[in-house]
């Protein structure tokens, strides 16, 4: 059983996840797709390399 769920932990759900948990709680954290198998995902200048790939939500804006 888990105190709190944080659903979506990017950069700013994994702060949340970190200080919710310093206080001797239970948080399970959850993030959408699948394992991380990629290199380029730890390679900030190449993330352009995973546009249109599978990694890749496909979302764009309009004017």
């Amino acid at each position: 059983m888990y105190d709190y769920l944080v659903i979506g932990v990017g950069s700013a759900g994994c702060v949340l996840g970190n200080r919710l948990s310093e206080s001797n709680v239970k948080v399970l954290l959850l993030e959408a797709g699948n394992r991380d198998d990629k290199k380029e995902i730890d390679i900030p200048v190449a993330f352009s390399k995973l546009f249109q790939t599978k990694y890749d939500w496909a979302d764009f804006t309009e004017k």
